[in-house]
């Protein structure tokens, strides 16, 4: 049951990669387990700093709050993390997660272009 439960974690780890890099988020490296990273390419789009930018858009993120994400550095880079750990998450939170990154993502990207 164990073995299922994490293949089944991992899957959905994969899922959430995938979509959220055709949403122009660049993505650490492919993981081993069920944890992962990413982060918006704010600079290349002409919205300020990467950092500060993904900065803002976690802060929009716990916000809204339907889905929890955490934030890390690594290289010294700000970057967001997903953690599939739970035995009760499901592609349909994944989908939560991805349509409220969506939502966020557009409000701190109008933000940014009017400051």
């Amino acid at each position: 049951p164990f073995i299922d439960a994490l293949a089944e974690k991992v899957e959905l780890t994969h899922y959430f990669r995938a979509e959220i890099a055709m949403r122009g988020f660049k993505l650490g490296p492919i993981p081993d387990l069920s944890v992962s990273y990413f982060w918006y390419p704010a600079a290349d789009q002409g919205l300020g700093e990467d950092d500060a930018f993904n900065g803002e858009l976690m802060k929009a993120m716990h916000a809204d709050g339907s889905v929890f994400h955490s934030s890390t550095t690594v290289k010294g880079r700000f970057v967001i993390r997903v953690a599939t750990l739970s035995f009760r998450t499901t592609r349909e939170t994944m989908d939560r997660s991805l349509a409220m990154i969506d939502r966020c993502l557009a409000r701190v990207q109008r933000t940014a272009k009017e400051a």
